[in-house]
């Protein structure tokens, strides 16, 4: 038995040893793998080192691009924005220059259309208290003759008072007659006047909105250098 129990010792040295064996090898395969995986990682990182460098160096040039182009077109837009507002100056300039002009015409139209309008209200007033006073005189029975009806008695000679009322109504409305037509064209001057001002005025504003909101466009924050270019003309080109 001491020789089985010596075999079997001798066996189970053999086997501790084999598998000590096995675990140095597979150890070292493992310490190889680490070593090629740890060169492998330093290559990786160099190639990433050297991507991202080639990568900085091409977004800077697309940024650059990117905002040349952009510089570019906040010029242009700039530039644009500085013609329309000269031309809404200018137009602004011609109109307020063209109501001033047409000030004077407008008051003179104006003062004739009001000294019309008192003059027609004035015979109006009249007729219509001479027609008040025939009609109070038939109703306390005085003959009064109709509208129109001619007076056959003599110039000089004694009326009643429905037929003196009846002459004074009747040259009051001849008086209102004439001076109708003066008032309407009077009015219809200072019309005509006060609507080509008013046109103007619109024109004018219309020219002064577009002028501001062009200002405000160019001067607007956050749209790039180019969109800070005033649209006055510099003193250097206004020469």
């Amino acid at each position: 038995t001491a020789a089985v129990e010596a075999r079997a010792a001798v066996r189970e040295v053999q086997k501790c040893r084999r598998e000590i064996d096995k675990l140095t090898a597979e150890r070292e395969k493992f310490q190889q793998k680490m070593k090629e995986n740890k060169s492998a990682t330093n290559a990786a990182e160099k190639r990433l080192e050297e991507l991202q460098a080639v990568a900085r160096k091409k977004s800077a040039s697309l940024g650059k691009q990117k905002a040349a182009k952009m510089r570019k077109i906040m010029e242009g837009k700039a530039t644009r924005a500085r013609s329309g507002g000269e031309k809404a100056a200018q137009v602004l300039k011609a109109a307020s220059k063209r109501l001033k002009k047409m000030k004077d015409g407008l008051s003179s139209v104006k003062s004739k259309a009001e000294d019309a309008e008192s003059v027609f209200k004035r015979a109006q007033r009249t007729f219509d208290e001479a027609k008040k006073r025939c009609a109070e005189l038939k109703k306390q029975g005085e003959e009064v003759p109709d509208e129109g009806e001619k007076d056959i008695s003599a110039a000089g000679a004694w009326k009643p008072p429905g037929v003196r009322a009846a002459k004074d109504r009747d040259a009051a409305k001849a008086a209102l007659a004439k001076v109708k037509p003066v008032h309407e064209k009077a009015q219809e001057a200072l019309q005509a006047k006060e609507k080509v001002a008013g046109a103007i005025k619109e024109k004018m504003s219309a020219a002064k909105q577009r002028k501001q909101e062009l200002e405000e466009s160019a001067a607007a924050p956050g749209k790039g250098r180019a969109a800070k270019v005033s649209l006055k003309r510099p003193a250097a080109s206004a020469k």
